[in-house]
């Protein structure tokens, strides 16, 4: 079932598989989502900052804390990114993070509501479908 979803997606937007090999004794990771100019950058797009904004620079300098932890434990760390094709909107918000434009590269980090929630529930239902076992916690 997980390779017919994968397929369908594939119809629908761009999509790049990567194989990741993660040792069965891992059993913790990091996943940012979205951490990208376009959403943390001061005037970096259409949905990026207009002015400083002290929450921002938190989340930034918390994830990459984090990632420095993860990454000296040897832990993994996953990065998705927001991309979009010229042309194709993702109502209701306006044109953003277009593929091989700066607002759609990594920045050092911000994790954006929407998108986190967005990831969190897809997660959880793959999960509960059984599409990610051994996973158990999100």
């Amino acid at each position: 079932m997980v390779l017919h979803t994968v397929e369908l997606l594939k119809k629908e937007i761009p999509l790049e598989e990567e194989s990741v090999c993660i040792p069965e004794d891992i059993t913790t990771g990091l996943v940012l989502v979205d951490i990208i100019n376009g959403f943390c950058t001061i005037g970096a797009g259409n949905l990026a900052p207009r002015e400083p904004n002290n929450q921002i620079l938190e989340m930034i300098n918390e994830s990459e804390k984090l990632s420095r932890v993860f990454c000296d434990q040897k832990w993994p760390v996953l990065a998705f990114l927001d991309t979009h094709q010229p042309g194709k909107l993702e109502h209701p918000y306006p044109s953003h993070c277009l593929a091989g434009s700066h607002e759609s590269n990594l920045v050092p980090g911000i994790c954006t509501d929407i998108c986190v929630l967005d990831f969190v529930c897809s997660t959880l239902s793959a999960r509960n479908r059984g599409f990610l076992a051994p996973l158990q916690d999100v």
